[in-house]
């Protein structure tokens, strides 16, 4: 069917917008330079510092396409010889950042484990994960340097890639599995890692999907003139894509061009690329069009975000009603952010383990507090709501010099982090400040609340000096009592030594009922279902558990990822296991995971000789329950 002559036209006028958009966008990139060329770069350097710990490899010992090796011989006395021998193209999908030194998984961690399978895991990864030992296996297993899986024929039709999942431009150069890692680490916000990662991309492997995350993941991290510099140079080729249009006009009128910037807007329109109010309402704020103070609403991308820094705004008020981490973590790391709404945004970032403990504690000390406040803390965090108030106690105790003191201050501060579903993330906040506590017998009272707490932060060593001392005053003290029935399935889930006179799970029920305190509901199957996968024994048999239960735990996952799971960590195919895992446990974590899978996620990582991994969980899976 031809085309009438108004589309034709329509399509010519469509064509010319995008045109002069791409001239006007490139000569505001540099005035000198003329359109279409290229911006002299630095060489990329395969080591970036200063990122994610040390990273000593960036891809396995495999060569850059076209290199060679030159090889010295001498095939006769007094006569040298060159010989130039071309050297195997490398593997793009191969390049990480962790080695086995560096916490990686290893050159061997797809070995076993077909193409098509790794694919299909990758895009099944729980795009959340408030586990802090889900989010370190898989941060670990998406940096590792290792060869991709081998292809073989693909024998469910639900495992073909999508119709966006593009090859990278170039002479076949396949990227997926690198763009699916990327993607990956994007969804959990491992902001750092994931710009360690892209850093090590070679630059002649264009890709709009590496090229935007990487823009997006520097706006997220407040490198805003990297961020633009990268779109400046990438708007010549993108320049039909809605994304980038934009992206260029928050560079100019950033960077103080408005008039660009205004063009850029009106070409949005002629466009038809209109329907982001929210991305409007903010351009027009940068030339004072519009309401200051009218309200904001709509979902927050990176570009939102990097658009209300730069303008200093006030945050829509449902910011943090399903915010993606990634904004939660632009938020909390943002220095024009007052210091109450970087503590917020630190507390649910600290929750979900994108941000760590330090980082938290960061947040809470820059809220500033009068010092009656400080000198009264218990009773002025009463007065306060949320953040605010656990900032206060956070600073409180760490001011005080009494350990007393400062030890009352740490049991209020738990359990109202306990009360706000922020146990775990407060717990890694306050195990350096329990730690510098001594287990002496006139803190006897306090070794409940800073033994569990110091388990949460893996901080076993300290947390069982507190169950010694428990144990040592048991006799005379009933806190000390109370204190050996809550540590002690902390303590064998950590692998620590447990006396025989303690016995298993009936003499725990034992000691609880001495206490005073009923365990939790499902309590006894979960600890016994973690005491099996990790090979150690109990007494206490499941038929008695099953007859005395009133809890059918979370929900199971489906069958063939347990028999999976089995199958992968029975043969070592040990990148396999740990995805298998992480989908297993799912976004509830093991917190929320049925016992038996749980149980097969705790058995599958010990035949890997990732114990200490599996007892983290277990550890996570108790403090979740209450236990």
């Amino acid at each position: 069917m031809n085309a009438s002559p108004v589309d034709s036209r329509r399509r010519s006028r469509t064509a010319l917008l995008l045109g002069l958009a791409a001239l006007v966008y490139a000569a505001g990139a540099d005035g000198n330079r003329a359109w279409g060329q290229a911006t002299p770069t630095s060489p990329v350097a395969l080591v970036p510092q200063g990122v994610v710990g040390s990273v000593p490899l960036a891809a396995p010992p495999q060569a850059v396409p076209g290199q060679t090796s030159v090889t010295s011989v001498d095939p006769a006395p007094g006569r040298a010889v060159i010989e130039i021998n071309p050297l195997a193209d490398i593997a793009p999908e191969s390049l990480g950042v962790l080695g086995v030194e560096d916490g990686g998984f290893g050159l061997d961690m797809w070995r076993g484990t077909p193409r098509h399978v790794v694919e299909s895991l990758l895009r099944r990864l729980p795009p959340r994960m408030s586990s802090r030992g889900m989010r370190d296996m898989a941060r670990r297993l998406l940096l590792t340097v290792a060869p991709p899986p081998a292809a073989k024929r693909q024998v469910l039709a639900s495992t073909s890639a999508s119709a966006g999942d593009l090859p990278a431009k170039g002479a076949g150069v396949s990227t997926q599995l690198l763009i699916e890692r990327s993607r990956r680490l994007a969804d959990l916000s491992e902001i750092p890692a994931l710009l360690t990662l892209l850093s090590v991309v070679p630059g002649h492997l264009e890709q709009e999907d590496l090229d935007r995350l990487h823009v997006e993941t520097l706006l997220l991290n407040h490198e805003q003139a990297e961020a633009c510099r990268r779109i400046r140079n990438s708007i010549a080729i993108y320049h039909q894509l809605e994304f980038w249009q934009k992206a260029m006009v928050f560079c100019n009128m950033a960077g103080g061009d408005l008039d660009r910037g205004m063009l850029g807007l009106a070409l949005l329109r002629e466009l038809g690329l209109a329907d982001d109010p929210l991305f409007f309402a903010l351009a027009n704020r940068f030339v004072g069009v519009g309401e200051e103070d009218a309200p904001l609403a709509g979902i927050l991308s990176p570009l939102h975000v990097a658009m209300l820094l730069a303008l200093e705004a006030p945050l829509p008020a449902a910011v943090f009603d399903g915010a993606e981490p990634g904004i939660l973590f632009a938020i909390a790391t943002a220095p024009k952010m007052t210091p109450l709404e970087r503590a917020a945004a630190a507390e649910q970032a600290c929750a979900q383990g994108i941000v760590d403990g330090a980082a938290l504690g960061r947040g809470y000390d820059a809220i500033p507090f009068a010092p009656e406040q400080l000198g009264n803390a218990i009773a002025a965090a009463a007065e306060l709501e949320g953040a605010a108030a656990r900032a206060l106690l956070y600073q409180a105790a760490r001011g005080e010099a009494l350990p007393s003191a400062r030890a009352e201050v740490l049991r209020v501060a738990l359990e109202a982090a306990a009360r706000a579903n922020l146990y775990v993330a407060t717990a890694e906040v306050y195990g350096p400040l329990i730690a510098g506590i001594d287990p002496t017998p006139q803190m006897a009272w306090f070794a409940e609340t800073a033994g569990r707490a110091l388990y949460g932060a893996r901080q076993l060593q300290r947390a069982n000096a507190w169950l010694a001392l428990s144990r040592q005053e048991s006799i005379i003290n009933p806190q000390a009592s109370a204190a050996v029935a809550a540590l002690w399935p902390y303590a064998r889930l950590a692998g620590g030594e447990i006396p025989a006179a303690e016995g298993g799970l009936e003499a725990w029920h034992a000691m609880r009922e001495a206490a005073g305190t009923e365990p939790p509901s499902g309590a006894t199957g979960l600890l016994r279902a973690s005491f099996q996968a990790l090979g150690e024994l109990d007494s206490l048999n499941w038929n008695d558990i099953a007859a005395q239960s009133d809890s059918s735990g979370g929900p199971m996952p489906d069958a063939a990822f347990l028999y999976a799971l089995e199958d992968a960590s029975e043969a070592r195919r040990v990148g396999e296991t740990v995805i298998l895992s992480l989908i297993v446990l799912g976004e509830a974590g093991p917190a929320g995971a049925h016992p038996m899978a749980l149980g097969a996620v705790i058995s599958g990582l010990s035949r890997i000789d990732l114990e200490r991994e599996a007892r983290a969980l277990a550890i996570e899976a108790a403090l979740g329950n209450g236990i």
